[in-house]
């Protein structure tokens, strides 16, 4: 509550003689009891009392915790409370495992998380169960955090059967990390029928926000086999409908922003990617969400495309420095970024510092191992760029690059095989096979063309500086062309919004698409654009 100026000045001069501590009390038993939990820890940490903020603390559902409501606050109140409240009730542990899971601490999760057995055995078998299975999955994903695939499924598989009805909101993490291993594998029919699965259990439990979430990955498997052009019509209708259910403040937006802003770079909307990356970028670091790495990540990459060599290791530096300041382990960011920065001294002709870093990211990889949330090429992409090094050291690369080509295009990972063709074209060409490099280098252009494959990952020789200007078949979808239509008739934004029942936000959101796929700033020079181009 916020008081009359004059009389908070009056109060502040009192507390200097004499402390509030009792007003803070009231208020936070005031606050508790109409359901401000945030505003009852607050003040019942102003008033001295940390007893009484850590029994409110475990007044946050789960579901709240995890679909990213308050985490940076409650991680602030970690710091604030004692460590032995904090493992006073395993209730209080759980919600702490699980908030250092959210912030991509693993390590930290399953120590905290080890702290149940202080309160076994339970004389309640069935609560025993239910924390054991809470005990495997908190397990579970902290080992896919550390990159063990194996150890993760194992946890997890176990875990799914005796986690109770009321603990959906977990089943559903469970079952999306279980998702995202199938893909990191390659077994990406396997995670298509899981994350239809695990869709179909978050309709039912009726939350938009774990909807959402899930249909990232679902986006993410689409955005594997190459079809770019779907994972974001996927995502830009699930921006739709958070608009149109007005879902709490959760960094889901932001993240899904972050990765329509790599979508539109893969198909070489440049601008487009531009708007995306930031606006994702701005509300990752509003919310404290350790997704802003992806943010950092692809400017690094627009940079790139720019030739902007020093400017893209200087976001590679701000996205570095943000996950060591959330204590990120290392094992969800650290190769990604080794391998952007590996393209980079490439380009700079530094080949041996290259191959030192990814022999080094490679090194560490065990069979057991499972490439990161987001980045399920990670290996691929590392073995690929050591064999373009040897390459252009003189050695022959045909059949590590074919054996390396057959895996992609077994397992469906369409765009990256197109990358693969191209390097398997240089090979041949390098020993003097001309009808295989010719065979090679159309391969590669057909696939790119019909994947609309524009943006190589971190490739400044592949994507042309024109990509600023449109060209006259500019990427604009249906939905698109239709709100141009009625922009170009002289209508306002409500007006377009209300002739095509959509809310106003979504108007607004493929109007900033629209500009930024034809390169200008205001809706008068996109009609007078798109009219030059034909669009109209």
């Amino acid at each position: 509550l916020e008081v009359f100026p004059p009389l908070a000045h009056l109060l502040q001069q009192r507390a200097k003689a004499a402390p509030c501590t009792s007003l803070h009390l009231h208020a936070s038993q005031w606050f508790a009891a109409h359901g401000e939990v945030r505003a009852a820890v607050e003040h019942a940490l102003k008033g001295g009392q940390p007893e009484v903020a850590a029994s409110f603390l475990e007044r946050f559902t789960e579901e709240q915790l995890l679909q990213g409501q308050d985490l940076a606050l409650i991680l602030h109140w970690r710091n604030e409370l004692p460590e032995s409240l904090l493992t006073s009730t395993p209730r209080l542990i759980l919600l702490n495992a699980w908030a250092l899971l959210l912030v991509g601490c693993p390590e930290e999760a399953k120590v905290c998380v080890d702290q149940l057995a202080r309160f076994q055995p339970r004389a309640d078998a069935e609560r025993l169960t239910e924390l054991f299975a809470q005990w495997q999955a908190i397990r579970g994903i902290a080992a896919y955090g550390r990159g063990n695939g194996t150890e993760a499924r194992a946890h997890l598989l176990e875990a799914l059967p005796a986690l109770p009805d009321a603990a959906w909101a977990q089943t559903l993490l469970c079952r999306s990390v279980l998702t995202q291993i199938a893909i990191g594998e390659g077994h990406l029919e396997h995670a298509q029928h899981l994350s239809y699965e695990v869709l179909k259990q978050a309709r039912l439990c009726g939350s938009g926000v774990f909807e959402a979430l899930l249909e990232l990955d679902h986006a993410l498997l689409l955005e594997t086999r190459g079809e770019f052009a779907r994972a974001e019509a996927l995502l830009q209708r699930v921006l739709e409908q958070m608009d149109a259910q007005s879902l709490p403040q959760t960094p889901v937006r932001g993240r899904i922003l972050l990765r329509l802003g790599r979508l539109a770079l893969r198909q070489g909307c440049i601008g487009q990617a531009m708007i995306y990356l930031q606006a994702g970028l701005e509300g990752a670091l509003a919310e404290g969400d350790p997704g802003a790495f992806h943010g950092y990540l692809g400017l690094a990459e627009l940079a790139t495309c720019r030739r902007d060599i020093p400017a893209a290791f200087a976001h590679l530096g701000e996205a570095e420095r943000w996950m060591q300041r959330h204590r990120v382990s290392d094992a969800l960011y650290r190769g990604v970024l080794l391998l952007a920065s590996s393209r980079l001294w490439i380009y700079q002709g530094h080949h041996e510092r290259a191959r030192e870093a990814l022999t080094r990211v490679l090194g560490h990889r065990r069979e057991t191992s499972v490439p990161p949330p987001n980045f399920p090429e990670l290996f691929l992409r590392l073995e690929h760029l050591l064999l373009c090094l040897d390459m252009a050291r003189g050695i022959d690369v045909r059949e590590a690059l074919q054996k390396l080509l057959d895996q992609a295009v077994a397992q469906g990972r369409q765009a990256f095989a197109s990358e693969l063709w191209s390097s398997y074209a240089e090979a041949c060409s390098a020993c003097a096979d001309m009808p295989a490099a010719n065979q090679a280098r159309q391969t590669a252009q057909n696939l790119r063309q019909r994947l609309n494959y524009q943006g190589m990952w971190f490739a400044a020789d592949e994507l042309p500086l024109a990509a600023e200007v449109p060209a006259a078949d500019a990427c604009l979808s249906s939905r698109e062309l239709t709100v141009l239509r009625l922009i170009a008739q002289g209508l306002s934004n409500q007006e377009v919004a209300e002739k095509l029942f959509i809310s106003l936000h979504t108007v607004k959101t493929h109007a900033r698409r629209i500009n930024g796929k034809l390169g200008v700033a205001r809706r008068t020079q996109a009609v007078a654009q798109a009219k030059a181009l034909g669009l109209l």
